[in-house]
């Protein structure tokens, strides 16, 4: 059967992965008309999607589980949330996470945290982070929001504690049911990061007191760290083995250390940290990699959107012209070639490489499918790369496995999986983006944009013959007041790619924060039997007093 049947060529592929792959037998995919960054990925996104149904499809239970163990099960999901964003429109990818966090809730949390106790990355995969992508998916939920509330409550004041005047976690071993604090385990190690998951995501949807104070702590007794161990064994010159990695509660002192400070969504910290308080300290964690001459692949794109790597662009354009993709480096989790593609050409503006990174994408789910899908590995063991195609559609990344902070610029509701879209620019002031459509018929959907700040903005939509992400000619134009979570009615003709620009007329100067901000949901109401009374619970999940209101049914 080897090498011609589709299924045995994949199981060789992954099972040997130093050996060249032979590719004579792709066809690549093509669309008469369609630009060539289009076409391929929607070819890849097309696949992405495939995998996620077959799943919820073919092995999840009705109350979530997938039957490899809840944990591992989180671990799969995880990876769902940016396809949720380009096309859910029946919302079945959204429900199956939503199925199995709320399964893991009930069973495995208490007080919002991992009920056993256990180390910080097991800790994290027992459901805090499957109730983070549920608040995530759903936003603006009262009852999924609260749940974080619960657990960024229990971290403040059972997990954590100040020592020395740093805010450090008491122990590496840990849950609702026993902190053990004696020797060796009354240690704090970064992989307790991710238990930051929770408030950086009360922080990112409405900048929550406890739970940016609660970030802005400990990620100040990490970098603290970072600067005394540069100040006395630095300056960063080559390899620097110097930098903190544990370090022991009662009194702060190093226990290990490491040249790779960060990951398990550290870095995703820091970076929130930097945009909460527009203090370019925080970027200090990943520069330590950058004078290393080192780059972190999943902080990259990231970093060069915000112009964070500008002093290294020699660094970033060396690697990534260094580049090759002769060798497909079959594994699980996303190719770090394609997150450095993604990055230079942010700084750049070399799409060359992108189309590379894109076709890459494309050639790598083709040819390993079956390892993702057909083979039924282990929940955990399937995760997929899709970092590029992701950040394309939305311009950022809004979460996959240990990534914990959401930095997408937009995402789509009610248009097939037969689009593509390359988000181009975007800032706190406007965005630029271009579309195509597959289908025979114009679709009609909208886009929430998710960095907006409040002010009155130019909406314009039409041919983008040029591809710049700025229309030809507007076929439509609008003024609107506009904020992050507001929603865009967008249309997108058939065979055409048109460009969607959003331009700030004016700032309104608004604290968005400080918004009061109203919420019911379904697991908060109840209608009667009768169907003539509604009972509901009204949440204010803004940061501002409501003024009185009126429900209307």
């Amino acid at each position: 059967r080897f090498p011609d049947d589709y299924h045995a060529r994949a199981v060789h592929i992954w099972t040997h992965p130093d050996e060249p792959v032979d590719r004579s037998a792709l066809q690549p995919p093509d669309a008469a008309g369609a630009p060539e960054w289009a076409v391929y990925q929607r070819a890849a996104l097309r696949k992405y999607l495939d995998f996620a149904y077959w799943w919820i499809e073919h092995r999840q239970a009705p109350n979530g589980e997938f039957g490899h163990g809840l944990g591992d099960d989180t671990d799969l999901v995880n990876d769902w949330v940016p396809l949720a964003n380009i096309s859910d429109a029946d919302g079945r990818i959204a429900d199956s996470v939503r199925r199995l966090a709320d399964t893991c809730y009930a069973t495995l949390i208490e007080d919002g945290i991992n009920r056993r106790t256990t180390d910080p990355l097991h800790a994290y995969e027992d459901g805090v982070n499957a109730l983070c992508r549920t608040a995530e998916l759903y936003p603006g939920n009262p009852v999924y929001l609260e749940r974080l509330m619960e657990g960024a409550r229990t971290v403040d004041e059972h997990l954590t504690g100040m020592t020395g005047g740093y805010r450090h976690f008491k122990s590496k071993l840990y849950g609702a049911e026993q902190i053990v604090t004696e020797e060796p385990y009354n240690q704090d190690i970064l992989s307790s990061a991710l238990m930051m998951h929770g408030p950086l995501c009360l922080g990112w949807w409405g900048r929550n007191e406890r739970a940016t104070r609660l970030v802005r702590e400990y990620g100040d007794a990490w970098l603290s760290l970072v600067e005394a161990a540069i100040a006395e064994h630095g300056p960063i010159e080559g390899r620097f083995t110097d930098l903190p990695n544990s370090v022991r509660f009662d009194d702060r002192k190093v226990m290990s250390t490491t040249h790779a400070f960060g990951g398990y969504g550290s870095d995703n910290m820091f970076l929130a940290l930097a945009e909460w308080t527009g203090d370019d300290r925080w970027y200090l964690a990943h520069r330590v990699w950058l004078d290393q001459d080192m780059i972190d692949p999943p902080t990259a794109p990231d970093l060069a959107e915000r112009s964070a790597m500008s002093d290294y662009e020699q660094l970033l354009r060396d690697r990534a012209e260094a580049i090759s993709y002769e060798d497909l480096k079959p594994a699980m989790g996303n190719d770090w070639r394609t997150q450095i593609h993604y990055a230079a050409w942010e700084q750049s503006g070399d799409r060359a490489m992108v189309m590379d990174a894109l076709r890459a994408s494309w050639e790598r789910i083709e040819l390993l499918f079956p390892m993702h899908r057909w083979i039924e590995q282990s929940a955990d063991r399937v995760w997929i790369s899709q970092d590029l195609v992701d950040r394309m559609y939305l311009g950022g990344q809004p979460g996959y496995r240990n990534y914990i902070y959401p930095t997408h610029a937009v995402s789509w509701q009610g248009i097939s999986p037969e689009f593509a879209a390359w988000v181009l620019e975007d800032s706190a002031q406007g965005l630029r983006l271009m579309a195509y459509n597959f289908e025979e018929a114009a679709q009609q959907g909208a886009i929430t944009v998710w960095r907006l700040e409040p002010g009155s903005y130019r909406v314009s939509m039409g041919p983008d013959a040029d591809e710049d992400g700025v229309p030809d000619e507007a076929t439509s134009e609008s003024e609107l007041e506009l904020a992050k979570g507001s929603v865009i009615p967008v249309e997108l003709p058939p065979a055409r790619t048109v460009a969607l620009q959003i331009e700030q007329t004016e700032a309104s100067g608004e604290d968005y924060y400080a918004r009061p901000d109203l919420a019911v949901c379904p697991q908060d109401t109840v209608i009667s039997e009768d169907a003539r009374t509604i009972t509901a619970r009204v949440h204010n999940i803004g940061g501002g007093e409501a003024p009185p209101f009126t429900v209307i049914a």
